[in-house]
């Protein structure tokens, strides 16, 4: 466990060979920043987690942020934000903005207020109901994007 009573900006290269969780006012990882673990990876904030690098779990990747997480890629660069786990993701805040890649062999379990899924260029599919579901991103994604999911939910 890393507890930080203040800012995490993560430019460089945080990893575990087993568990990982790190705790901060709000967590910032850098376009050259990677975060992981070989078994679960867990990010808790009291505000905001911005990801513009790689977040990776062999097995379970928890994310949660009291106010926003922010998966973002950079237009003019070559940057991006991955959340990437080989079990399941699971994200809770009440804002969840994805612009970049999001993806689980197992389940991804979304709990949010508000929800926008874009990719530059693409559709902004963002929804502030509690039923959000395929027919939301009727330009986006379909279905046969998510059927590697046992369990899709937001």
């Amino acid at each position: 466990i890393i507890d930080i009573n203040g800012n995490l900006n993560n430019t460089a290269v945080i990893f575990s060979g087993s568990n990982l969780q790190l705790d901060a006012n709000n967590i910032i990882n850098s376009g050259t920043g990677s975060i992981g673990a070989l078994n679960t990876l867990t990010l808790n904030s009291d505000n905001n987690i911005d990801n513009h690098g790689t977040l990776f779990a062999e097995r379970n990747l928890n994310i949660n942020a009291s106010a926003t997480f922010l998966n973002e890629r950079d237009p003019s660069s070559s940057t991006y934000g991955t959340v990437n786990s080989n079990g399941n993701i699971a994200i809770q805040a009440n804002n969840f903005t994805n612009h970049s890649i999001l993806d689980a062999v197992q389940n991804v379990i979304i709990k949010v207020e508000k929800v926008v899924n874009e990719i530059f260029g693409g559709d902004d599919d963002s929804d502030d109901d509690d039923d959000f579901g395929f027919d939301d991103m009727e330009d986006g994604f379909d279905e046969e994007d998510f059927s590697n999911f046992d369990d899709f939910e937001i």
